[in-house]
């Protein structure tokens, strides 16, 4: 912004200059000045009128209940750090299994008896030892929440391994049945049955 005081100072000095007579000038460039004081005068008026808008003040802002808001975005991020931690862990967990375990889990076509109602007639599970540390496991072979069998055994080196078929006819009454391993400390994991047709 032009300095007010500086413009003052500069038609203070023009005016006692055009009025003291230092200038010989004739009336043509005495006029043409005069309306350079006029319109420095209209400049400085235009200035005095430009005023920059006060900042609102606290009474002006409208209040925003803060605390509510961030008490549940921190509820949310709770529940996702929550949330994507069992997951992990889960992950982490299955890959361990993983590592450690050769799993097989296979049935023979169950025979369909009509009304949702199946024979099943032959399974067979085998469970190699992938790492050279002992494993103990107990197996659960189960339909609609029922265990049809449970088996319990000990791994104890790499390339150990356990077998075991069924050891009587179970009537089900749909064909996902699950093979769940409790491994040590780990979480339960289920394997799904493979259906197979020749089985062996």
């Amino acid at each position: 912004m032009v300095n007010i005081r500086y413009i003052l100072i500069i038609l203070l000095f023009l005016i006692f200059v055009v009025f003291s007579g230092c200038l010989s000038q004739d009336n043509s460039k005495i006029e043409s000045l005069e309306k350079e004081v006029q319109d420095l005068k209209n400049q400085i008026k235009n200035i005095d009128k430009q005023q920059i808008e006060p900042l609102p003040t606290s009474s002006d802002i409208i209040s925003i209940n803060v605390t509510k808001e961030n008490n549940d975005i921190n509820k949310t991020e709770e529940f996702i750090k929550t949330d994507y931690t069992y997951e992990t862990n889960d992950i982490n967990e299955t890959s361990i299994i993983q590592q450690y375990l050769y799993v097989s889990s296979e049935m023979k076509t169950p025979r369909y008896w009509g009304e949702g109602r199946y024979e099943l007639t032959n399974f067979k599970v085998k469970i190699i030892n992938q790492q050279n540390t002992p494993v103990s496991i107990r197996s659960q072979v189960i339909s609609d929440n029922q265990i049809l069998e449970e088996e319990s055994f000990t791994l104890m080196k790499a390339a150990s391994s356990y077998e075991f078929y069924n050891k009587k006819k179970y009537f089900i009454n749909n064909t996902d049945v699950i093979l769940r391993l409790h491994i040590q400390s780990y979480k339960p994991i289920d394997y799904q049955f493979k259906i197979v047709r020749n089985f062996g």
